[in-house]
């Protein structure tokens, strides 16, 4: 174990919970999912509400339905509007591309010009974050938190919005990390990362990944407590996997109980118990099973009312 690696999970004590902010949902008058005019319609409505989130998700959900360089402009500026500095640099700068190679396109030199303009705007207000991962280890995934571009190759700059940028890694046969870095505008960081490995299954953990576990706990925890049961969950989950600890069980049953997944906290209750069939809250258990089981049945008793 490299004291990289130690010196890495040392620094993961801190995570930032992003979450992707999504529009209401949008239902059109027969019940159907909505279509791309809709959707367009709706994010116009919400951009002179003042609502640049709700109109940026969704002119992403229309997107998803068609992209043109226009919509990918529209798109730009309410995620500038909403801070989303990042995303907006590389939705104008794809719309720039975009425009460029369609040579029919109506109204091209307008649009190509608000494209430019707008990716110039935004050039001192992004950062640039490099990620290295040592011995690059085969597999290994890097993502964002809080940008739409997926998986971040390694050793090129990424762009990102200033602030906290949260970073997830994993790979097969190592323990999936996160780790915070400071990012300012028109600043490049590069954060190095060494992936520590996993348990071997000789139930002996090491310094550092007793360190993970800490990490995580201490996540789970606060997540946990300030009602971030999903991000709970994946945890807990990550604990579990490194050392197996019967209570991981037990929390995962809770937070999917308290983020109303009845089904999965079931499955989860009856999986603490058979392993740890001497539990001093068995009783406990049993009682929260069959609370549960009453919930289930009375949702599937009761029909689904569609919409108006």
């Amino acid at each position: 174990m490299t004291r990289l690696c130690q010196l890495a999970l040392l620094l993961a004590l801190g995570t930032l919970a992003i979450r992707a902010v999504a529009a209401d949902p949008v239902v059109s008058s027969s019940g159907a999912s909505p279509t791309r005019p809709q959707l367009i319609d709706e994010a116009r409505a919400a951009h002179k509400a003042g609502n640049h989130l709700r109109a940026a998700a969704l002119y992403r959900r229309a997107a998803d339905l068609g992209m043109t360089p226009s919509l990918e402009w529209a798109l730009a500026l309410e995620q500038e509007e909403a801070g989303a500095f990042g995303d907006s640099y590389l939705n104008a700068q794809q719309c720039a591309r975009d425009v460029t190679a369609d040579r029919h396109l109506a109204d091209r030199d307008r649009i190509l010009r608000d494209c430019q303009d707008l990716e110039l705007r935004l050039v001192p207000r992004i950062g640039y974050l490099v990620i290295e991962v040592s011995g690059r280890p085969e597999g290994v995934e890097i993502q964002v938190a809080g940008q739409t571009t997926g998986n971040v190759p390694l050793g090129i700059p990424h762009v990102v919005t200033p602030g906290s940028i949260a970073v997830k890694a994993r790979a097969p046969g190592r323990i999936m990390h996160w780790e915070n870095i400071e990012v300012a505008a028109g600043q490049t960081r590069t954060l190095k990362l060494d992936l520590c490995p996993a348990p071997d299954g000789s139930g002996v953990l090491t310094a550092a990944q007793k360190q993970e576990i800490r990490a995580h706990y201490q996540r789970a925890s606060r997540d946990y407590d300030l009602g971030k049961f999903p991000e709970a969950i994946e945890e807990y989950q990550v604990i579990y996997e490194i050392d197996g600890d019967v209570v991981m069980l037990y929390n995962l049953a809770q937070a999917y109980r308290l983020d109303g997944d009845s089904d999965r906290a079931i499955q989860f209750y009856r999986r603490y118990l058979q392993r740890s069939p001497e539990a001093k809250n068995r009783e406990a258990v049993e009682q929260k099973i069959a609370a549960l089981e009453k919930i289930v049945a009375e949702q599937r008793r009761t029909p689904v009312i569609g919409a108006p």
